[in-house]
């Protein structure tokens, strides 16, 4: 009975940490592989990488949050595709980089790990007159490719009652489970957080997120090049 007890209460917890507002998330637990002290994950992140912080780039259709909020977005749609980068601070603010991969290696989903978006860098609107957006969204991607082992993109869509912040937060922490090797790309559309948001957010899903981010992989783009092997485009997907 205790243990069921204390089990329900865990499961509780677990829902109220994700439903919560402030500015202080969690990490999303260890993958039990990471726990493994036969294998070290962390020795393919470059020098300069080995922080506790790791950046997600974005695209979000989301309205922008006034500055005294706690989020960097409202679960109102805008009027644009906004490109940018967040960063996002996983662990203890003081914790080193070598503090984080301890954390990992002993990790447990009861004891969850604090984590915050710290910056959100905009590059600017899509396709905004006289906007080099999509350029330097490219460009981040370019200079992570070409130090990356992988060669690949992870790009993620989530599902609905999830904020802006939870989505970086989420993506931030697989970008550093993954060795910090691939640039991490997260599609952020507007949806509220509460069970019934789903009747409204599903339809207004497709009504209203009518973009979609296409990063076409190959080699790196060279500046100045008529063709680049890779792009971003955001276009129009949903049906009239």
């Amino acid at each position: 009975m205790r243990r069921l007890a204390s089990m329900t209460l865990l499961a509780l917890a677990a829902v109220l940490a994700s439903c919560a507002r402030g500015p202080v998330r969690t990490m999303i637990p260890s993958p039990i592989v990471m726990q493994d002290p036969r294998l070290d994950f962390s020795r393919v992140v470059p020098p300069e990488r080995r922080t506790n912080e790791v950046s997600v780039l974005f695209a979000t259709t989301r309205e922008p949050a006034p500055a005294d909020g706690p989020e960097h977005f409202t679960r109102r749609p805008g009027d644009s595709v906004r490109l940018g980068v967040a960063r996002v601070q996983l662990g203890k603010p003081e914790w080193s980089f070598d503090d984080l991969v301890e954390s990992d290696r002993v990790n447990r989903p009861d004891t969850p790990r604090p984590a915050r978006v710290v910056a959100v860098d905009e590059f600017g609107v899509l396709g905004a007159p006289g906007s080099a957006a999509e350029r330097e969204f490219v460009a981040v991607i370019d200079r992570q490719l070409a130090t990356s082992s992988s060669g690949s993109v992870v790009f993620y869509v989530p599902g609905y009652r999830t904020t802006f912040n939870d989505t970086m937060i989420l993506m931030g922490s697989w970008g550093h489970f993954l060795g910090r090797q691939s640039p991490v790309i997260a599609f952020s559309w507007p949806t509220g957080t509460r069970a019934l948001d789903y009747f409204r957010d599903c339809p207004r899903a497709r009504l209203r997120v009518r973009h979609r981010v296409d990063y076409r992989a190959g080699s790196r783009a060279q500046p100045g090049s008529p063709h680049q092997r890779h792009g971003l485009q955001l276009r129009g997907t949903c049906a009239r």
